[in-house]
Formats: structure tokens, C-alpha cells, sequence
């Protein structure tokens, strides 16, 4: 865990907001959970699938990243990142030291 305070780290969750199995936590490691399970994808030969893990949580913050920069592109990465942190919530079903912020329940929804 890097004391840095331009890093975001993120772990999956499920759409409930618990803890994904085998994923990574922590109040001074981890910040945010983000859902992550059982996502639609679409494989390198363009079949449909589902797949899970932070892996896939983490790009959903970046494409959050990416809207909230689209509308404020003006945000230093600080600013930025206190933006996406005031969408995190305590998850309902997780206890509150897994994670230091809280649970995005839906990082696709409008900044």
C-alpha cells in the first residue's frame, strides 16, 4: 500500500456491496469496492461471457474518472479524485474497515 495521494486503489464487490471472494481489503490499503462480479464481457474472439474480479472493477472507476474529467477537465488529480470519492457510500453489507472510503454501488450512473 503506497501513501500517495494521487492513487485510487479499488476492490471488487458484488452488485450488494460485499466483499468479492479472493479480493483484496483493507481501511489503509484499499479505498473503494466497486461491482465487479459476474460483468458482461466480450472475449478476444467477440463471444459473449461474464467475468469478475478487480480487473474489472478497477476500468469502471477509470471510465468514471473519465466523465468527471469530460465535464470539469479543468480537475487536478486531487480534485478529481475527492470527486469520485464523494460518491462512495458504506456498503450495506460490509464491515467498515474492509475499505477506507466506502462502496460505489453504480460507477456508470451520471457524475
Amino acid at each position: 500500500a503506497l501513501d500517495l495521494p494521487n492513487i485510487v486503489v479499488v476492490t471488487s464487490a458484488d452488485g450488494f456491496g460485499r466483499l468479492a471472494e479472493g479480493s483484496n481489503w483493507g481501511a489503509r490499503a484499499v479505498d473503494l469496492m466497486v461491482p465487479g462480479e459476474n460483468l458482461p464481457v466480450t472475449d478476444f474472439r467477440g463471444a459473449a461471457g461474464s467475468a469478475s474480479g478487480s480487473s474489472y472493477a478497477v476500468p469502471r472507476v477509470a471510465a468514471l474518472a473519465a466523465r468527471i474529467l469530460n465535464a470539469e477537465p479543468g480537475l487536478s488529480a486531487l480534485a478529481l479524485r475527492d470527486r469520485i470519492f464523494a460518491r462512495a457510500t458504506p456498503s450495506p453489507f460490509a464491515d467498515d474497515d474492509l475499505v477506507a472510503v466506502g462502496w460505489i454501488a453504480d460507477p456508470t450512473a451520471a457524475p
